[in-house]
């Protein structure tokens, strides 16, 4: 899922106000996740309801923030590829139109649904390989706006759509976390717009401070691995586990 969109609500429970250790905690869940196509959010989202704490957008961002900064580091190479530019750039573009055009719909959507979609997304095969191509950004962005939804991994999407299109999967995968940049960035100046002008309620920085760097940290330990598995284009265990994690966030509601 895209940072800044709001996920499911605590509906029917209690509700608690997020202390440090909850903040650490989802830290950690945030960097161990965030790399793998299984959508962190949606992690996120069912930890806060299990939990029983409330929920806060810049919280969110702050703790994409972190791993952002250890991709950063990872990818500092990648950085300087200037032929990606014009791609990213254009890869951006769709999802402009395509939040404001989703934006009424996914307030208060479940995610287990949208963790089904992404097992179906990562189940799909890959496309005879031929070169990479300026124009495809416009799909592999369309694909990334899909994952507003909450629950639907953002690079599920587009690593899966840069497949399907016949890219490297060494490719697909550095291009589709490159593209997480700008998003990231993106949403935290929405919603920082948004906390400025509504004023919002912030989170403590003590908070603030030991979700971004438990996020950065872990995020930092957990990287390497990541993109191992992901080149080595072996993506049905996360299609499988997505599979299960959503049919789980679905009977619990009504069970």
């Amino acid at each position: 899922m895209i940072p800044g969109v709001a996920s499911s609500s605590l509906v029917g429970r209690p509700i608690f106000y997020m202390n440090v250790f909850h903040a650490f905690l989802l830290g950690i869940l945030q960097g161990a996740t965030e790399f793998f196509p299984i959508s962190s959010s949606a992690h996120a989202s069912l930890f806060r309801q299990w939990l029983g704490i409330e929920g806060s957008l810049v919280f969110d961002l702050i703790l994409h923030a972190g791993t952002m900064c250890s991709l950063l580091i990872y990818l500092r190479n990648e950085l300087f590829v200037t032929r990606r530019y014009k791609a990213i750039c254009l890869a951006t573009l769709p999802l402009i139109p395509i939040y404001f055009a989703l934006k009424p719909f996914i307030g208060s959507l479940n995610v287990g649904f949208f963790l089904i979609v992404t097992a179906g997304i990562l189940f799909l095969p890959a496309a005879t390989m031929r070169s990479v191509k300026t124009k495809d950004s416009l799909l592999i962005g369309a694909a990334q706006g899909l994952a507003l939804f909450p629950g639907l991994s953002r690079s599920a999407s587009t690593i899966t759509a840069a497949k399907r299109l016949g890219w490297p999967i060494e490719e697909a995968v550095i291009f589709s976390f490159l593209l997480s940049i700008p998003a990231t960035c993106g949403g935290m100046c929405l919603e920082g717009y948004k906390a400025i002008s509504t004023h919002a309620v912030l989170p403590p920085l003590s908070i603030c401070l030991v979700g971004f760097g438990s996020a950065f940290l872990v995020g930092l330990c957990v990287i390497r691995l990541a993109f191992k598995l992901l080149m080595s284009g072996r993506f049905l265990f996360f299609a499988w586990y997505c599979l299960l994690l959503g049919i789980f966030a679905i009977v619990r509601i009504y069970v």
